[in-house]
């Protein structure tokens, strides 16, 4: 049986990577506002829908991963 991967990227640093991780482990499902620790400021994950369509979608790769592409945008 194949397995697959989803994967997140986009990420600018460690930290604002493992924010989003701790963010979708606890109530991801639940809600669009993302917590970077860095800033300290909130930031809303969206998924770049230039980068989705220049990948063709969500496609598996030769590794069997689906890549997602992320944006961020500050709140103000």
């Amino acid at each position: 049986m194949e397995k697959f991967k989803v994967v997140f990227e986009g990420f600018k640093s460690e930290a604002q990577a493992k924010a989003f991780a701790e963010w979708f482990e606890n109530d991801g499902e639940n809600t669009a506002e993302l917590h970077l620790l860095e800033t300290n400021e909130t930031y809303y994950a969206v998924t770049d829908m230039d980068k989705y369509h220049v990948n063709g979608g969500f496609k598996p790769n030769k590794k069997n991963e689906i890549i997602v592409p992320l944006r961020f945008h500050k709140e103000e």
